[in-house]
């Protein structure tokens, strides 16, 4: 539940639709934080020593039984599950607010953040113990407002004719 989830402003509309992404933990995360530091110093041996995407999937993707088990979980509870990245570490899905809510037993209101209404649960959000050893996070419960992090480029203006011919 998001800090500034706190005074409801309106209900969820139970039909809205909810699109989410199961992030799932991989294998050896202490290995690949080495790696990744290794990759990137100059003294290493490892030195701009990548991995392929095949070495990556083989070492440090979650298993694939672990996938497997989350779209099906995800389908069980009447989400429609949209995707999933090469590796297997995102897994996408969507349904309406309703069945959303059931899945992961919250409930979902929204919310007025700086002039706008967002959704967010209520109830912290579970997910079955089969699951949660695997689960690192599910983005897209509780939406975010964007804000403009820089400035509007500037209008393309025509410079004046280089020559007294034009």
């Amino acid at each position: 539940v998001p800090s500034w989830a706190r005074h409801a402003a309106a209900a969820e509309p139970a039909g809205a639709r909810v699109d989410i992404a199961v992030l799932l933990r991989g294998r050896d995360t202490p290995g690949l934080d080495h790696l990744a530091t290794a990759v990137n110093d100059p003294e290493s041996p490892s030195y701009r020593q990548y991995l392929s995407a095949s070495q990556y999937v083989a070492r440090y993707a979650p298993l694939p039984s672990q996938v497997t088990a989350t779209r099906q979980w995800l389908r069980r509870q009447g989400l429609v599950v949209d995707g999933t990245t090469p590796a297997g570490t995102v897994v996408y899905a969507h349904a309406d607010a309703a069945t959303v809510a059931r899945a992961f037993r919250t409930r979902f209101a929204r919310f007025s953040v700086g002039g706008s209404l967002l959704r967010a649960p209520t109830v912290q959000p579970t997910l079955p113990a089969s699951l949660s050893s695997a689960v690192v996070e599910v983005a897209g419960l509780a939406q975010t407002a964007l804000a403009p992090t820089a400035a509007p480029e500037p209008a393309f203006v025509n410079a004046r004719p280089c020559s007294k011919y034009y």
